[in-house]
């Protein structure tokens, strides 16, 4: 350990403390040894307190103290790599708080990058301010596509503005041969759109 080679608190002492007798002297080392460690090891965790602040280096357990210093909501279904990669990007992403540039960021880091968002043309008074959310998953794993569209659904509603709606499209294959091939089971003959 590192304050094993570091020399003895000792001299920081007076020496009229323990320039004269020997026994006094040594009883004074070990004695300030415990202290010693302690500032040592005190010193270390002080020396990688920037780690805990970096989102790529911080220890799991930290991830979500870590997102609540960013004001970052992390879901409990996020995976720990999710957590680290927009808490990476959580400055980039707060700049462009509110947009959709800000939404589609948002969406890529946290799903991938089968994911882009479009802004609805006016239809009338009332469909002034409308985005569309078209989501691609390579594979068709019904569980799985349920779960992410949950948790995109709760990400949209938390990060949109309040003034917006939106409408969900999840797109994925419905026919692929030799991987999915019992029709009505696993394999749904055409396109399907879950919106």
């Amino acid at each position: 350990m590192a304050y094993e080679n570091e020399e003895s608190f000792l001299q920081y002492l007076p020496p009229a403390l323990w320039e004269h007798e020997e026994a006094p002297k040594d009883f004074l080392r070990r004695f300030l040894r415990i202290f010693q460690r302690l500032f040592y090891d005190l010193e270390s965790r002080v020396d990688d307190l920037p780690k805990l602040f970096n989102a790529s280096s911080t220890p799991a357990a930290f991830l979500p103290y870590l997102a609540a210093w960013a004001a970052l909501y992390i879901d409990e279904d996020w995976s720990e790599w999710q957590t680290r990669n927009v808490l990476r990007h959580i400055g980039e992403l707060y700049r462009q708080r509110g947009t959709l540039e800000g939404l589609r960021s948002y969406l890529r880091l946290y799903v991938g990058s089968f994911v882009d968002v479009e802004e609805l043309p006016p239809d009338d008074e009332d469909n002034i301010h409308g985005f569309k959310v078209i989501m691609q998953f390579p594979g068709y794993n019904h569980p799985e596509l349920r779960r992410k569209a949950r948790q995109v659904i709760a990400l949209l509603d938390r990060e949109k503005p309040a003034h917006t709606f939106y409408n969900l499209s999840i797109q994925h294959p419905t026919l692929q041969i030799g991987v999915h091939s019992t029709i009505g089971v696993d394999t749904i003959l055409g396109t399907t759109t879950t919106t």
